[in-house]
């Protein structure tokens, strides 16, 4: 069975915006058979994959990335996506559009 989205930080479509501390975004998925083996991956936009998400378990068919975004803002209408894969053929993902408020583009 692939991965299925269970929840993220924000609804998947909408817009995450960075204030001058940045945002903290994140996703949850299940699977019943393999989620141990789920990898999750993000990519924004203009940068590429992102380092630094931290992968833990969420109980024993869950598994949660989170990733903290710095306030830049050459990421103003970037989109970042995430996704997770268990390598059975179906990864899922989610993407939102990044905002930048005034404050970190000045």
């Amino acid at each position: 069975m692939p991965p299925q989205f269970v929840r993220a930080s924000h609804i998947p479509g909408a817009e995450v915006v960075l204030d001058d501390r940045g945002a903290v975004v994140y996703m949850v998925v299940s699977d019943p058979d393999n989620a141990p083996e789920i990898s999750f991956t993000w990519d924004l936009t203009g940068e590429g994959v992102l380092p630094g998400s931290q992968d833990t378990m969420d109980g024993t068919t869950r598994k949660f990335s989170q990733i903290r975004l710095q306030p830049e803002a050459r990421y103003e209408g970037a989109l970042l996506t995430v996704t997770a894969n268990d390598n059975s053929g179906s990864p899922v993902s989610i993407s939102w559009t990044i905002g930048v408020s005034e404050g970190v583009l000045e």
